[in-house]
């Protein structure tokens, strides 16, 4: 991925829903250029349990995360980062996730 192209200066917006969740999860945040967006989600032991990475263009966007197996007695956070030019970061967080049934 090439991070010279990235013009991204401002994230904003940034939500998972629905929170709690069942088997697939919603990441929301708008952007105001072109940026790389990496986010991971892991159980309480910090294991991966998925990962996320693309670029995207100015605007809203949602990506989603599909579980077809996941423990509802552990807790889940998710982190994540936005890139800006020369691998820049311009916004990064984490948020707990809880899942039902």
């Amino acid at each position: 991925f090439n991070y010279q192209n990235l013009n991204v200066t401002s994230v904003s917006g940034v939500m998972a829903f629905p929170n709690p969740f069942i088997r697939n999860l919603d990441i929301g945040a708008t952007v105001n250029g072109k940026t790389m967006v990496k986010s991971v989600i892991v159980d309480e032991n910090f294991t991966t349990v998925s990962q996320f990475a693309n670029g995207m263009d100015s605007g809203q966007h949602v990506w989603q995360y599909q579980f077809t197996q996941i423990d509802t007695t552990k807790k889940y956070r998710m982190y994540y980062r936005f890139y800006g030019q020369n691998k820049a970061i311009v916004c990064q967080g984490h948020g707990d996730l809880r899942v039902t049934n």
